[in-house]
């Protein structure tokens, strides 16, 4: 089989960081609903994530089911709080991938929860590798096999398996000229090609 190759160049993305932190914030309950009682759930989701001069920034989408205090059914509150992480981990234009490890929300007054979030950003860079790839294969004539007797001394590691492939001869057909299954190293084995 010939096969011929070809060169690309691919662009790879590579964790470059990993950075854990800390958000809270404050969430105001909106004009005209009723005040909190008891927060029920709370979930959060970081969108519009960027790392800009080390910094990493972004928006955590919140929504909180709360208990109002003068209500019998669960209401729920959805808003956006921006966050900013400090600090020089973050390459301008690194891609950014955060999760949320954990999210809170306590009542602080009748109108307004702190929200406390574990954060987690994954940040990768890009670069280009180069790759060979199969392009084509084709099928080419074997050559032909020359006919008559080798003398040949395998060395520690060979077994019957590579004799036979060495001189492409069926393993049956080496076993039978060798008369066996162990080939010594070093020893001299005769075979009929």
């Amino acid at each position: 089989i010939a096969i011929e190759k070809q060169r690309r160049r691919l662009t790879q993305e590579v964790l470059h960081d990993t950075v854990e932190t800390a958000f809270r914030g404050t969430l105001l309950i909106p004009e005209g609903m009723p005040a909190v009682s008891s927060v029920l759930a709370a979930r959060a989701r970081p969108s519009a994530v960027a790392a800009e001069g080390g910094n990493i920034e972004g928006i955590l989408e919140i929504a909180v089911m709360y208990m109002p205090s003068d209500g019998e059914f669960p209401l729920t509150i959805r808003d956006e709080l921006p966050f900013r992480v400090a600090g020089d981990a973050a390459k301008a234009g690194a891609r950014v991938i955060g999760e949320v490890l954990s999210c809170d929300a306590v009542t602080l007054l009748d109108d307004r929860m702190e929200i406390r979030c574990g954060l987690r950003f994954c940040l990768t860079d890009r670069r280009e590798i180069d790759v060979e790839t199969v392009s084509s294969a084709r099928e080419e004539p074997a050559e032909m096999q020359k006919h008559g007797v080798v003398m040949y001394w395998p060395g520690k590691t060979e077994s019957i398996w590579d004799v036979g492939r060495r001189y492409r001869l069926a393993v049956d057909t080496v076993r039978r000229e060798i008369g066996g299954e162990i080939i010594t190293p070093g020893k001299a084995v005769i075979l009929k090609t």
